[in-house]
């Protein structure tokens, strides 16, 4: 089972990223953490969300 502070981490880098307020650094660990299935359910509700809240 994995560590709920590093979710919790790879979620707030994942936001910094579409918020386009993330270093090259942290880009990369969210590219890498793409392979993770779990992190990819985060990036698709994390990308809806976003694109609900630009529409409106």
């Amino acid at each position: 089972m994995e560590n709920n502070s590093i979710v919790i981490n790879n979620v707030e880098l994942l936001g910094k990223v579409l918020d386009g307020r993330a270093t090259s650094k942290e880009r990369r660990v969210v590219l890498k953490n793409m392979s993770d299935v779990v992190f990819d359910e985060f990036f698709m509700v994390a990308l809806r969300a976003t694109i609900l809240f630009h529409e409106n």
